[in-house]
């Protein structure tokens, strides 16, 4: 439960270190209470000096974090549900929204709508055009690894919770969040960025994906063998573990896991795991200064790939690719990267979907892989398009048109085959003429088909007639 209060923060960071500070008396796990939110991928320049090139284009807040004084904490494998708050005085405030709850707890959002199709702000060959561009950074020493990436974009209208439910039911990702906020915003992100519990942080950078089958044959294998598939994540993971360096104590900075294969519903990815153990001194802004935005989404060094990304990119990222998750009043904090997320504004959807790229990638598949990243969340919102029961109905019907039309095409074969029998010249223009006459006239009082459509129809139909006609002949 919010307080209620909304203010426009300039000293973000301040205020993240006031609301979530570290080292203090750590409670078990999440029973804490603390603030929730998104802290959006262009609040980097708030730690590095980074010139952003790309204009805004959304009214999407950089940081939209909502402080509780009450969390209600659901342990799904207990099946149990645990208030917890701050003080005494919210109790009462629980027990009015309790019963507030259960007074509206019949009542739906609007249903949720697709007004058109989802498409992709970049066209693919300009998107193949920026990957050969960053492969000449590569070569050229300015850069190891440049994650790339697009953006999708849909217009939309009612409740996104029902969205929020097919893509929980579609895709049960990790760090699945609804943020219901005013812009709202929707995580299905299998990407860990940050966990802190009892001043251990751990990150697990994810890097390496390919479909789990391909042409029946499982790919397991072969994402574990491709050298470049890890060739990126090592990359990362040396990164992170040099980020966390900068904030934990000497010499505990590990690497627990490195390439370890991971499913996330039709996808393996490789996944390294790096913790260390925080310094006291630390602050969470501290944290987030020596390692925002996560390595995974920048690419290496970081400091170079994200100026490539703000030069060739066509969008600001805003939330995405940014942290995601809940920092905790006494030291929990848990985050992810702000992948495979869906944010909300004016009436408009977006999600982004993007790769890394390094020195032997292939533009052509750097896009196929975007293109299979960002397959799970665009059919599940193109499930819900407000054309779909009519185009199936539209193709049923073409369906049955195209097999009128193969018929037509046979009994055009065997007139080919009387014509050469008897001489008949192909081109019968007094035939044409009559069909033509005669259809018009049986459909004159069809105002939904005019006189156009049915000289139009009848031309196509007679040249591919002759086509055939033409090459059955002997």
């Amino acid at each position: 439960m919010a307080t209620g209060r909304e203010e426009i923060i300039h000293d973000w960071k301040a205020v993240v270190d006031a609301w979530a500070p570290l080292g203090g008396p750590v409670l078990c796990q999440p029973y804490q209470t603390g603030c929730m939110g998104y802290i959006g991928y262009d609040r980097k320049n708030d730690f590095e000096y980074y010139v952003p090139h790309i204009a805004q284009d959304t009214a999407m807040p950089d940081v939209c974090l909502v402080r509780y004084g009450a969390v209600l904490v659901f342990d799904r494998v207990a099946a149990t549900a645990t208030w917890v708050v701050d003080d005494e005085a919210q109790i009462e405030r629980v027990a009015v929204f309790e019963a507030l709850v259960r007074s509206e707890v019949t009542q739906d959002g609007s249903a949720f709508v697709l007004c058109g199709d989802v498409v992709c702000d970049t066209p693919e060959d300009q998107y193949q055009q920026s990957i050969e561009r960053i492969i000449e950074y590569i070569k050229a020493g300015d850069v190891f690894q440049v994650n790339f990436t697009s953006r999708f974009c849909g217009s939309y209208l009612g409740d996104v919770i029902h969205l929020y439910e097919a893509l929980r039911s579609r895709t049960p990702n990790p760090y699945f969040a609804l943020l219901d906020f005013a812009q709202p915003l929707i995580s299905t992100s299998p990407e860990r960025f940050l966990s802190i519990e009892a001043g251990r942080i751990t990150a697990s950078p994810i890097k390496g994906t390919l479909r789990c089958e391909i042409n029946g044959q499982d790919q397991r294998a072969a994402l574990l063998g491709s050298a470049k598939n890890r060739a990126e994540n090592v990359m990362i993971a040396d990164l992170m573990r040099n980020d966390l360096g900068r904030i934990c104590e000497q010499g505990t900075v590990q690497v627990e896991a490195l390439c370890a294969i991971r499913r996330f519903n039709q996808l393996y990815h490789l996944e390294s795991t790096i913790a260390g153990t925080l310094r006291d001194d630390v602050m969470l802004s501290d944290v987030l200064a020596a390692t925002f935005p996560c390595g995974s989404i920048t690419g290496a060094p970081k400091i170079r790939a994200v100026q490539i990304i703000e030069e060739l990119e066509s969008h600001r990222r805003g939330p995405y690719c940014g942290a995601i998750g809940f920092f905790g009043r006494q030291g929990w904090v848990q985050t992810c990267v702000g992948i495979r997320i869906i944010y909300f504004d004016s009436g408009q959807l977006y999600f982004h979907a993007g790769g890394g790229i390094v020195v032997d990638s292939d533009a052509a598949e750097e896009y196929a892989e975007m293109s299979l990243k960002a397959e799970s969340i665009k059919s599940t919102i193109e499930s819900f398009n407000v054309m779909n029961d009519v185009r199936a109905r539209i193709d049923e019907i073409d369906d049955q048109l195209f097999e009128v039309v193969h018929r037509r095409f046979e009994v055009i074969k065997e007139a080919c085959r009387i014509k050469v029998q008897y001489g008949v010249p192909v081109v019968q223009q007094s035939r044409m003429e009559q069909m033509i006459a005669f259809r018009k006239l049986r459909m004159q009082d069809d105002k939904e088909i005019p006189e156009t459509c049915i000289t139009d129809l009848y031309a196509v139909l007679t040249e591919h007639s002759m086509q055939l006609e033409h090459r059955a002949k002997p």
